[in-house]
C-alpha cells in the first residue's frame, strides 16, 4: 500500500483521502479499513485509535506527534479534569473523528500555492476549526466542499462555495481573536488541567461585574459576545444563540465562567478569552500560566 507522508498541518482525514487516491480505493471507508488491517501489531482496539496509530507509524511519527500535527485533538481537548500523568500522558482519541467527514473547507489561494509547490493541494486542519470562515494567512473567505467522504478528493478538484460573504476586515476584533486563539491551541504540547485556569477565569468575570451563575442581576459574558459578533458567525459556532435574550444565561458560552462545575467546549473558553483579552497570544499565554498574572485590560 502506498502511504504518502503527511504534509505540514495536513488534516488526518486528508491524508486518508490521499492514501485512497494513490491506491485507487473506493472511498475513505474502504481506505480506513485497509489501513487498520495492516496494523496487526498495534495494541489499541478502537477504530479511530488504531487507524491513527498505523498512519503515525507509517509516517515515521509517534502517535502523540501525529495527533499534535495532524488532528484537531489539541484544540478539542486542550483541558481535562484529570491530571495528565493519571491518564498515562496520552491524548484522548474520543474526539479524533468528531470533525465531519462530509464537510471540508479550503482556501483558494492556499490551493494555488500548494499546486505550485507540491503539484497538488491538500486539506489543512486549521481550516476545519469551528468558526473558521476565513483563511488567516490570506484573509479571504474559505470555500466549503460538502458531500459524503468530502476529504476523498483534493481541494483543487472541489466545487465549493464561499463559507461567508462577510469580509475578514469587517469581522469584529473579538472574532479575529477567537480564530487566532483557536489556531494557537492547535499548537499546544499537552492539555492543561481545568483547575489551573477556570478559577482565575471566574475571578476575571467577577472583576468585570459579569454573572458567573445561572441567575443574577449582572449580565453574563454571552451578552458581550452577542453585542460584539455577527449573528451569522455566532450561529455557526454556537447553534441556538439567535434566540438568546438579554441577561439570559446561555450555557454554550457562559458555562466557561460558571463558578460551579460545568462542562464547557473549547469554543466556550476561546470566546470568553476573546472578550477578556486584547491579544490572542497573551490570552493563550495566560491560560497556561500558573501564576495569577493580569490580563491585558
Amino acid at each position: 500500500m502506498l502511504v504518502p507522508t503527511p504534509l505540514s498541518e495536513e488534516h488526518f482525514r486528508g491524508q486518508i483521502g490521499r492514501v485512497g487516491l494513490l491506491n485507487s480505493f473506493h472511498d475513505s471507508q474502504e481506505t480506513t479499513w485497509r489501513v487498520r488491517r495492516i496494523g496487526g501489531d498495534v495494541a489499541e482496539q478502537g477504530v479511530i485509535e488504531r487507524t491513527a496509530s498505523v498512519l503515525a507509524r507509517l509516517s515515521n511519527l509517534s502517535v502523540g506527534e501525529y495527533i499534535r500535527r495532524h488532528t484537531l485533538i489539541p484544540y478539542q481537548s486542550f483541558y481535562h479534569r484529570t491530571h495528565w500523568s493519571h491518564v498515562g500522558g496520552r491524548w484522548p482519541f474520543t474526539t479524533l473523528g468528531s470533525s465531519s467527514n462530509n464537510v471540508a473547507r479550503y482556501c483558494e489561494l492556499c490551493t494555488a500555492d500548494d499546486i505550485e509547490l507540491h503539484g497538488f493541494s491538500y486539506w489543512r486542519r486549521g481550516h476545519q476549526l469551528p468558526g473558521m470562515m476565513w483563511c488567516l494567512r490570506h484573509k479571504i473567505p474559505l470555500r466549503q466542499h460538502q458531500r459524503k467522504h468530502a476529504f476523498d478528493i483534493l481541494p483543487q478538484n472541489a466545487k465549493g462555495s464561499a463559507v461567508t460573504d462577510l469580509g475578514f476586515d469587517t469581522a469584529s476584533s473579538v472574532i479575529h481573536r477567537f480564530l487566532r486563539i483557536s489556531e494557537l491551541l492547535l499548537e499546544i504540547q499537552q492539555p492543561i488541567e481545568e483547575s489551573a485556569f477556570k478559577p482565575r477565569l471566574v475571578k476575571m468575570a467577577l472583576a468585570r461585574k459579569l454573572r458567573t451563575g445561572l441567575t443574577g442581576s449582572n449580565p453574563p459574558p454571552s451578552d458581550i459576545v452577542v453585542n460584539t459578533c455577527s449573528e451569522s458567525w455566532l450561529a455557526s459556532v454556537f447553534p441556538g444563540i439567535e434566540g438568546k435574550r438579554r441577561n439570559e444565561f446561555f450555557v454554550a458560552i457562559d458555562a466557561a465562567t460558571r463558578s460551579s462545575p460545568a462542562n464547557s467546549a473549547t469554543a466556550s473558553f476561546a470566546i470568553v478569552l476573546s472578550i477578556f483579552f486584547d491579544d490572542a497570544s497573551e490570552a493563550v499565554k495566560w491560560l497556561f500560566d500558573d501564576s495569577p498574572g493580569q490580563d491585558s485590560r
